[in-house]
């Protein structure tokens, strides 16, 4: 019921509904909003602005996203080349960088990286919340 509550309150508010997925044993709503490419402070700023309990993801919730909606071609997602998503998990013992997964569609070959990006650098924001 709690799942319901959420996912109409987010219709609402955004005209969109989120996809849901499973990252674990728990649930994860991916909102599929793209508000382009941006650096780190304008990153979080946005996620700020969605509202409580949406946050950045982790790499583990990114690579979730990319096998249940990229590679599912559900969601909407971009099949050009290579889009960059930033995690919440800043590089330990090197300043102003944070990790990005990457989910790239090369030659028709899809994969997925990981980079570590500088704060200044831009890449693109895949907001989630849980469920819970």
């Amino acid at each position: 019921m709690k799942l319901l509550q959420i996912l109409n309150e987010i219709e609402v508010v955004r005209n969109e509904r989120p996809y849901v997925i499973t990252v674990g044993n728990k649930k994860l709503l991916v909102s599929l909003e793209n508000p382009g490419k941006m650096n780190w402070e304008q990153a979080n700023a946005h996620i700020a602005s969605l509202g409580p309990h949406w946050r950045l993801p982790t790499k583990q919730e990114l690579e979730e996203v990319y096998k249940q909606l990229y590679l599912q071609e559900k969601g909407g997602f971009s099949r050009e080349y290579i889009h960059l998503y930033w995690s919440n998990r800043e590089v330990t013992g090197r300043k102003r960088r944070t990790w990005c997964v990457a989910f790239t569609n090369w030659r028709k070959v899809s994969k997925i990286g990981y980079f570590t990006v500088s704060h200044d650098d831009e890449a693109e924001v895949c907001p989630v919340r849980s469920t819970t």
